[in-house]
């Protein structure tokens, strides 16, 4: 039995959409209007309330006053993003099952985590995060190949209060394929000059003890603390460096100048990481930044798996929102090829070819 392809899975995706979603749609789209008739009544009342307080200000002083101007402008923000936050959320619930089940196998959940963090953790594409948040997931099987889709944000947060640091590591999507190859080692391939990747972040942890050295040649009064500070850095360092999961990598050449000008490659085995990253992959991996549109790509080889992660800030597998009509084609257009986009690479990378080494 002949598998499907792209093409198919467009042609039942609109004669699904006509038959299921757009009637769910038409509802909708009254609800959507009634929301956005509220959503004007809230705004227009809250900036109402604001501008009498701002032409008051030559009579009206005072703290008071002030947190009042604040908390109405807030609210001029916050009540259009939460209202349409529920609105998305109700309509995807309503709509995502019929919209996904045309790809086969496929699940979807909002705010929930298919990739665990041990996971990421082993691919090493990603430096220390300490809160992660997860939008739309899926996990699925497409032309027999496991697969799962997330749209996550890492943050990295330090300190508390005024002193509180949010500093984001990764913003995008992250793709899980099962390989088609066995994998014993494990390979990474990072752009050039990502800082938020495990093995840089290490490298920046070691830089940092570097002034130290320095320090110790202008005060030498201070030589036997600054000293005894830098052993324990180094100390510190080697047990982070020893932590984890213990493989070292090593910097991978290939013949490709294009591919490496752009790229970073490090693997535990040479000669695998090169039987995975061929030209053909080299010329694939390298277009997907233009495929979505994305200014960074990276990809891990690890445990039969590899893991795509690719940054962008767009919103992606949006069906609609409270500020759009909801039966705009191009919308739903955008959605399919947003998730065909991501399946084709099964086929862009041959995954569904189980080759052994």
């Amino acid at each position: 039995m002949r598998e499907k392809n792209i093409d198919d899975y467009r042609r039942e995706f609109y004669q699904v959409y006509h038959r299921e979603i757009l009637p769910k749609l038409e509802v909708f789209e009254r609800t959507r209007k009634s929301k956005f008739g509220q959503l004007l009544f809230y705004e227009i009342t809250v900036a109402s309330v604001l501008a009498v307080l701002l032409m008051s200000s030559g009579y009206i002083r005072g703290l008071y006053y002030e947190i009042a101007c604040v908390l109405l402008v807030l609210a001029l923000i916050i009540i259009p993003y939460f209202m349409n936050k529920n609105f998305v959320k109700m309509l995807k619930k309503e709509c995502m099952h019929s919209l996904t089940k045309v790809f086969g196998e496929v699940e979807w959940a909002n705010d929930q985590q298919f990739i665990t963090d041990t996971e990421l953790v082993k691919s090493e594409l990603f430096s220390t995060y300490n809160r992660r948040g997860s939008d739309d997931s899926f996990k699925g099987k497409y032309n027999g190949v496991n697969f799962v889709i997330s749209e996550t944000k890492l943050v990295n947060q330090t300190g508390s209060g005024k002193n509180r640091r949010r500093r984001t590591i990764f913003k995008g999507i992250i793709i899980n394929f099962e390989s088609n190859k066995t994998i014993r080692n494990k390979t990474i391939i990072t752009t050039k000059w990502d800082m938020h990747t495990a093995r840089m972040s290490k490298w920046m942890f070691f830089s940092s003890i570097l002034p130290l050295f320095a320090y110790i040649y202008l005060f030498p009064e201070l030589k036997i603390l600054l000293i005894a500070v830098a052993a324990l850095a180094i100390i510190a360092i080697f047990i982070f460096f020893s932590k984890g999961n213990g493989e070292a990598l090593d910097e991978v050449n290939l013949e490709d100048p294009v591919f490496e000008k752009k790229f970073n490659v490090y693997s535990s085995d040479q000669v695998e990481s090169r039987y995975l990253i061929t030209t053909a992959f080299m010329e694939r991996f390298n277009n997907l930044n233009t495929a979505f549109g994305a200014k960074k790509a990276k990809c891990s080889f690890f445990d039969n798996t590899i893991m795509f992660a690719i940054s962008t800030h767009k919103n992606l597998f949006e069906i609609g929102n409270l500020f759009m009509r909801l039966d705009d084609p191009n919308r739903i257009t955008e959605f399919f090829n947003e998730i065909a986009s991501i399946l084709i690479l099964v086929d862009y990378f041959k995954l569904d070819e189980h080759i052994k080494l």
